[in-house]
């Protein structure tokens, strides 16, 4: 199979206009009917898909493959062209562009370098819809790298050549400009609170609701400095994920096909196109797979492993790093302050496993008997009445009650919750 390292994404128009004319690239004059088309001669080992729209695609599908080698996308139609209304949305043509850019690049996310999309033709409302669809897949894979700026060596641009107006005049050359799109993101899960009943709605296999609900689990873990649950609950690993979001786009291709549509009264019926709210659901869903195999894949280079006990300093130190990788530096400062106030007691730690509250020092009278969301994200994560902690030569090694560890986990999918009786 050819190595990709470049891809081309356009909207086709009518091309009975276009005509072959100059445009420079680069200091170039080259004469081609499409600026895409000059650009790829200076990209070796590249791809073009044209997104023909389906008022289209019969009268134009055979004119375009005479002009330039391209692959071809059935993009849903919107408004009134020919006597015929198409009924497609605006949101649901940015998730076709979305789904069909995703899956070429998961399918050359190990060599692909270069995306382009090329807005130089077009009606506005496909153009729109293409830029939009491009940003969702540049914000998709900046999730997917955003622990490591070292990883990401693929660039996202749009692609644009001065207007060409028929007739076109032979003696003006068109000039190609390119931009890099660059993508600002942070450690924030796209997806806000977790009900299964939304996922289950969209008929996928309950693994992939299941992976969804692990990650809102492990990144409110890490986001609100809860790193002892990382170790006790696990997580998957980014192979699974990565596995899952093929998997995951190629069920949506199929599931809102536009080519799946009936004609009825001069409207065109988009009969898989999706309402408002699964369409955002879908794109959260798989943001939120592509922030998961990157905290999958920092996690496993930083030695988190699932373990039902953790020593301290192990913790420490890859928590550390971790929490630097992603800007989170006041979860630092706290984990810091917590285990040195453990280390200080150290002497006093008995060699047997005693729950935290037995090593409190204080006269105020507590209660032992539940577990406090107040004091569970305050100590970062090490709440006195759920978390064990014993001595092991010099050091020291924590662990969460087994009877509790269903509550400590809904405590951290909710951090609003006050009490958990245990």
């Amino acid at each position: 199979m050819e190595k990709v390292g470049s891809v081309f994404f356009f909207v086709g128009g009518i091309t009975n206009p276009y005509q072959q004319v100059k445009f420079d690239y680069q200091g170039n004059t080259v004469e081609e009917t499409f600026s895409v088309n000059v650009v790829r001669k200076h990209k070796p080992n590249s791809q073009a898909f044209v997104f023909l729209p389906h008022s289209l695609w019969e009268a134009e599908k055979d004119k375009y493959a005479q002009k330039g080698s391209f692959g071809f996308l059935f993009l849903p139609s919107m408004g009134t062209t020919g006597g015929k209304l198409y009924q497609a949305t605006y949101e649901y043509l940015i998730l076709w562009i979305f789904l069909n850019m995703l899956k070429f690049y998961m399918e050359n996310k190990d060599t692909l370098e270069e995306i382009y999309v090329d807005i130089s033709l077009g009606l506005n409302i496909y153009v729109e819809t293409l830029k939009e669809g491009f940003r969702t897949l540049a914000l998709f894979d900046r999730l997917m790298n955003l622990s490591d700026e070292n990883t990401r060596n693929k660039k996202f641009y749009i692609l644009f050549s001065d207007p060409v107006f028929p007739p076109q005049e032979a003696h003006i050359t068109r000039k190609i400009s390119e931009k890099e799109i660059q993508t600002q993101a942070w450690f924030d899960s796209p997806i806000k609170g977790f009900r299964r009943e939304i996922y289950d709605r969209l008929g996928i296999d309950r693994k992939y609701v299941n992976m969804l609900e692990e990650f809102y689990h492990t990144y409110k873990a890490v986001k609100f400095n809860a790193p002892l649950a990382v170790y006790t609950f696990g997580y998957h690993q980014h192979e699974e994920i990565l596995s899952a979001i093929k998997e995951l786009t190629d069920y949506f291709l199929k599931a809102y096909s536009p080519e799946d549509y009936e004609e009825r009264e001069n409207k065109i019926i988009y009969r898989r196109m999706p309402d408002e709210e699964t369409i955002k659901t879908v794109q959260n869903m798989l943001l939120s797979l592509a922030l998961y195999y990157n905290l999958s894949k920092t996690l496993e280079q930083e030695g988190v492993l699932k373990t039902d006990e953790v020593e301290a300093e192990a913790l420490r130190n890859s928590f550390n790093r971790i929490y630097k990788r992603y800007g989170l530096f006041v979860n630092c400062m706290l984990l810091n302050a917590d285990i040195n106030r453990w280390m200080n007691k150290k002497e006093t730690i008995a060699e047997e496993k005693r729950f935290l509250y037995q090593y409190n020092t204080s006269k105020r009278k507590r209660n032992t008997k539940s577990l406090s969301s107040r004091n569970f994200f305050a100590h970062s994560g090490f709440e006195d009445n759920s978390t064990l902690v014993r001595k092991q030569g010099d050091k020291l090694l924590f662990m969460y009650n087994r009877d509790v560890r269903d509550k400590i986990r809904n405590l951290i999918a909710d951090e609003n919750m006050e009490v958990c009786g245990l």
